[in-house]
């Protein structure tokens, strides 16, 4: 069989690559699935954009529900609920910094319309990271007393609902979260002070946000499950590690949601190399059998 894992005609004839819901339906559900925690977010830490941003983003979907209609969705729609997530995702002290990723999307989503797919990059993860590079900002330390840890908890609830409708694959959402999970366990017995580090617990939405929403987002993610597995194992503990040791450098947190960002734009463009590599081991033990 010829073609990348990418081609259309490849994905059809492979028997690992199983659809799970089509991309308008996930993307409303994906959106739904982020109403508790834009609540959560507005009650706990007094962040009213996501509420605010998630009229835009989820009333379509609630009057295509209503008429009991189906639709394919529209840019508009996708546009706000890229802008939903990013809100949600960008937790800093910086004002600039979501401004400014908020700007980035809106440049990435003009350039990029009607042809999402033809972006190998998540784009939330693009300009978030843009921002963050030129705005440095810190998860701020106020947000974890106020709630950091219920709204993670909130988030991978929803995350877990579309886990449970087959509206995200599970492969590298379980796979993430669990290395993330052992690295920062690890992490925290070589030094114990980590474990109760505002600034790094300050970061765990961010992380529930990124191995439910983003890591597995259909374009940028790999077909094959065992590439789906590796590639959420790889980025949990890449992400985790890079995080400890920035903050071990630097000790003030700013580039803690840069290298979660930056993990994940390594793992897009690993996507297409590790479909290849489990299509050409399949291939070869189908020859050796």
């Amino acid at each position: 069989m010829t073609g990348t894992p990418r081609d259309p005609a490849f994905q059809a004839s492979s028997p690992q690559a199983r659809p799970t819901r089509d991309l308008h339906t996930r993307a409303a559900a994906c959106t739904l699935a982020l109403l508790p925690a834009v609540v959560a977010c507005a009650w706990s830490g007094h962040d009213w954009t996501p509420a605010i941003i998630s009229v835009p983003a989820a009333l379509p979907l609630l009057q295509d529900h209503a008429r009991n209609r189906g639709s394919e969705g529209s840019d508009s729609e996708r546009f706000f609920q890229q802008m939903l997530l990013l809100s949600l995702w960008m937790r800093t002290d910086a004002l600039a910094a979501r401004i400014g990723a908020m700007l980035a999307l809106f440049v990435i989503d003009l350039a990029l319309r009607r042809r999402d797919a033809a972006n190998p990059f998540h784009p939330v993860m693009v300009a978030c990271a843009l921002a963050l590079l030129v705005f440095p900002a810190s998860p701020p330390e106020r947000v974890l007393s106020e709630g950091a840890v219920p709204l993670a908890a909130t988030i991978a609830a929803g995350g877990a609902v579309l886990l449970a409708l087959r509206c995200v694959r599970w492969q590298a959402p379980v796979a993430m979260l669990a290395c993330a999970v052992v690295a920062f366990a690890l992490g925290s017995i070589v030094v114990p002070a980590w474990l109760g580090d505002p600034a790094l617990l300050a970061t765990f939405p961010s992380f529930a946000l990124t191995a439910f929403f983003i890591v597995d987002d259909p374009p940028r993610a790999c077909m094959r499950p065992r590439a789906r597995l590796l590639s959420g194992a790889l980025t949990g503990v890449v992400a985790m590690a890079a995080t400890f040791g920035l903050h071990a450098l630097h000790r003030d947190g700013q580039f803690l949601l840069l290298a979660l960002a930056g993990t994940m734009l390594l793992a897009n463009a690993a996507a297409p190399a590790l479909d290849r590599l489990f299509s050409v081991s399949r291939a070869a033990g189908k020859a050796g059998a």
